[in-house]
């Protein structure tokens, strides 16, 4: 089972995502902290990232940043 790693600071966002996600087959991991992304990149090895642009008070675009240094080539979608 492919596993979908959410990154988004509305949390009724993340448990409706999961939900559609899930009935697909996916299996979800989300959080609203940018910096437990890193630690979940390496514990869950997700197939996919949604992150949103605008996490709180930090920046999506400096996230992916950290996300492609880790994996570049983990395909991530940029949600707003």
């Amino acid at each position: 089972m492919e596993t979908i790693l959410i990154i988004d600071d509305e949390v009724d966002l993340c448990r409706t995502l999961e939900k559609i996600l899930t009935k697909e087959g996916y299996r979800v991991v989300w959080t609203t902290s940018p910096s437990a992304v890193l630690s979940l990149l390496q514990k869950e090895s997700p197939s996919a990232v949604l992150l949103d642009l605008k996490i709180g008070e930090t920046d999506g675009l400096t996230v992916l940043k950290e996300i492609h240094n880790h994996d570049p080539h983990l395909p991530v979608i940029i949600i707003t």
